[in-house]
């Protein structure tokens, strides 16, 4: 079965077209708490390609553009640490037509390590 983790973000992020700047899938995401609730940043593209060069470019109001990944951390942060919780997630079953999913949910470690 397809599996998971919390290291690697699911929230699409944003996607640079031109000089705008748009929410990609804006309703298409899952949120997992980061360690100690810290800010990781948030996925950039173009055309779907990473934007590595706008990589720890800080939008204000705790928006710093990067990978997405909670495992990367924050590149503002010093050190930059992993910010993931050690959160595993486990497809079960797909169903309707692939519109509804049943997920395991395993907690992460007591001590937070991933």
């Amino acid at each position: 079965m397809p599996h998971f983790a919390d290291a690697k973000g699911w929230y699409p992020g944003l996607e640079l077209r031109g000089e705008d700047l748009f929410f990609r899938d804006i309703d298409a995401s899952v949120v997992v708490p980061s360690k100690d609730n810290r800010r990781y940043t948030t996925r950039i593209v173009a055309d779907g390609n990473p934007l590595t060069d706008l990589y720890g470019t800080d939008l204000g109001d705790g928006i710093v553009l990067g990978s997405g990944n909670p495992a990367d951390g924050n590149p503002l942060d010093t050190p930059v640490e992993d910010l993931s919780l050690g959160v595993q997630f486990e497809v079960r079953r797909v169903a309707g037509n692939n519109r509804w999913v049943v997920v395991a949910v395993n907690a992460a470690k007591a001590d937070n390590t991933p």
